[in-house]
Formats: C-alpha cells, sequence, structure tokens
C-alpha cells in the first residue's frame, strides 16, 4: 500500500473540516428554528394559562407568601 503525500492529506483535513461545517450549519440552523418556533408557540400560550388561572382563581384561595 501506497502511503498519500502530505498535500493530499492536508486537502483532505481541509475538505473534512468544510464538510463538517456546512453540516453543522445546517444542523444548528435546524435546531434554532425548531426552538424559535417553539418558544414563540409556548410563551403565549404559557402566559395565556398563567392568566386565566390568576384571572378565576378566587381572591380567598390564592396563596400567600410571607
Amino acid at each position: 500500500m501506497r502511503s498519500s503525500s502530505p498535500i493530499v492529506n492536508i486537502l483532505k483535513v481541509i475538505g473534512l473540516f468544510i464538510v463538517a461545517g456546512i453540516v453543522l450549519n445546517i444542523l444548528f440552523g435546524l435546531i434554532g428554528g425548531i426552538l424559535w418556533v417553539a418558544v414563540k408557540i409556548a410563551l403565549p400560550i404559557a402566559l395565556a394559562i398563567w392568566l386565566v388561572r390568576w384571572l378565576t382563581t378566587p381572591k380567598d384561595s390564592r396563596r400567600r407568601y410571607y
């Protein structure tokens, strides 16, 4: 078996870094998009639930923190 020349090895490593960068860019883009959608949907729902519970609970049964 013949070993590759140093220039070919350097080009292989550079190509690997480029491919890994593209894959990570796509992966992080998808994760960021999913998190953005989750926050955009979950935050208003959580605020609405909190507001409804706050408005509908009787004043006597609310928790009191001392």
